[in-house]
């Protein structure tokens, strides 16, 4: 299965990290900084299983590729904190999000 063994973590300072399980030093495969607020929550996409959403105080939600070294796409719909943002349990590209 595609990125099995990674897991992403949401931070207090904004950073995303990519961590592979697999890995014995103890450091993330990947840091990712481009929110400029606390990540909030993040979401692997359980269908198509190469990406995952991040949302943030700062307002936005980011989409990743774990193979890149940045988003693919920032959403700026909501106005205030985003608490969290999911993708859709069937639909691939189809996400929601909640302030």
């Amino acid at each position: 299965e595609l990125n099995q063994n990674q897991l992403v973590s949401a931070c207090g300072d904004g950073s995303v990290k990519l961590w592979d399980m697999q890995t014995k030093d103890g450091f993330p495969i990947q840091n990712y900084h481009e929110h400029m607020q606390e990540v909030s929550s993040v979401d692997w996409n359980l269908v198509s299983k190469r990406s995952f959403l991040t949302s943030s105080h700062d307002g936005t939600i980011k989409l990743w590729d774990p193979m890149s070294p940045r988003s693919l796409c920032t959403y700026q719909e909501h106005t205030q904190t985003l608490y969290n943002a999911i993708w859709s349990p069937t639909h691939p590209t189809s996400f929601i999000s909640c302030s």
